[in-house]
C-alpha cells in the first residue's frame, strides 16, 4: 500500500534571544518581561516570523490543491 509522500524541511532555527536582542536595538525602552504591551507586540512579532517563514517555504502537490478545492465544495462545484 502506499500512503502518500512527505516532505520535511528544516530551516533555521529562531532563537527568542536574538529576536529580543533585535527588538531592543530598534527600541532601547522595549522590555516584554515587565510591561504588557510589549510582550503582546514581541509574541506577534514571533508569531508573524513563523508564519511568515512557512508560508515561503511551504510545498504544495497538485492533487493536495484538487483535494482541498473539492472538500471546499461538499455539495459539488456547477460549472457557473
Amino acid at each position: 500500500m502506499n500512503f502518500g509522500t512527505i516532505y520535511l524541511d528544516f530551516y533555521e532555527p529562531i532563537t527568542i534571544s536574538e529576536t529580543l536582542k533585535e527588538a531592543q536595538l530598534v527600541n532601547p525602552k522595549f522590555d516584554p518581561f515587565t510591561r504588557r504591551e510589549d510582550r503582546l507586540k514581541f509574541n506577534n512579532d514571533i508569531g508573524h516570523k513563523i508564519v511568515f517563514t512557512l508560508r515561503n517555504h511551504v510545498r504544495i502537490m497538485p492533487t493536495t490543491l484538487l483535494a482541498s478545492i473539492l472538500l471546499l465544495y461538499r455539495k459539488g462545484i456547477s460549472e457557473e
